[in-house]
């Protein structure tokens, strides 16, 4: 199980989930015991989040799907039954749940969410309560963010934990967003985002163990064991050794 949700806030979008992944024997997998990203950019003007267990083999799918039209990847996210999905689109800004078989627009709720349903209450409560009356009332991205670190940083439900992992639609198409995020009283890791020509690539390094995983814009699904120093040389070794291009976290 995990959370995944969509929203729309004007012509931008922004999806969010947890990591933690479930197998089909039940075991969970942490952040740093082969995760596997929940959210695959398509391309600038398409991505997809991912629920249900065992999420490798349908990132191959949405990898090989990266360039069929809109209507024939909902058709072929259809056929599966055994996931939920998030299909987010640009130009106008769309959202779509695609679950049981079928595909629901849901773009004038400015919404869309599959997975635990307790967690998605917590979310939804957190959202709706946090940083109003703040500075950030505002700022939908960093309420979306920091409702499901609630979930991920503090384990309030089981099948939901991990690190937060977001992706935003704006007027440079979609793309991950860097972050540097911390599970409660666990590590911290580093969430470096793909740049264009393999904006759909991402890295996740841990600083305190000198050790990161790459997943490369072409086979989201396989991640590629990096050791590195510093964020810098994980990028710089991603770029030279495996031809993919990411962004630095910033400070």
């Amino acid at each position: 199980m995990t959370l995944i949700v969509g929203y729309i806030d004007g012509d931008n979008i922004h999806i969010v989930s947890d990591t933690l992944v479930t197998w089909e024997d039940g075991q969970v997998r942490e952040p740093d015991d082969h995760t596997i990203p929940k959210i695959a950019i398509l391309r600038p003007d398409l991505a997809v989040a991912l629920s249900g267990t065992e999420p490798d083999a349908r990132l191959r799918d949405l990898a090989y799907y990266r360039d069929y039209p809109l209507d024939e990847l909902l058709a072929s996210l259809c056929e599966d039954t055994w996931a939920g999905f998030i299909v987010a689109a640009l130009n106008p800004p769309r959202l779509w749940s695609v679950y049981d078989g079928m595909a629901y627009q849901r773009t004038n709720r400015g919404i869309a969410w599959d997975g635990d349903e307790d967690a998605y209450n917590i979310f939804a409560e957190r959202f709706a309560t946090d940083w109003i009356g703040t500075v950030y009332e505002s700022d939908i991205g960093f309420r979306v963010m920091t409702s499901m670190q609630a979930l991920t940083s503090f384990s309030p439900v089981a099948t939901v934990g991990g690190l937060t992992l977001r992706a935003a639609g704006d007027a440079d198409g979609f793309h991950f967003v860097a972050d540097r995020t911390t599970v409660f009283g666990g590590p911290s890791w580093y969430v470096l985002p793909g740049e264009d020509p393999t904006r759909g690539a991402l890295g996740v390094f841990m600083q305190t163990s000198r050790i990161g995983r790459l997943y490369t814009h072409q086979d989201p699904d396989a991640a590629i064991l990096i050791t590195a120093s510093s964020p810098a040389e994980f990028i710089a070794e991603a770029q030279r050794t495996y031809g993919q291009f990411l962004a630095h976290p910033g400070p």
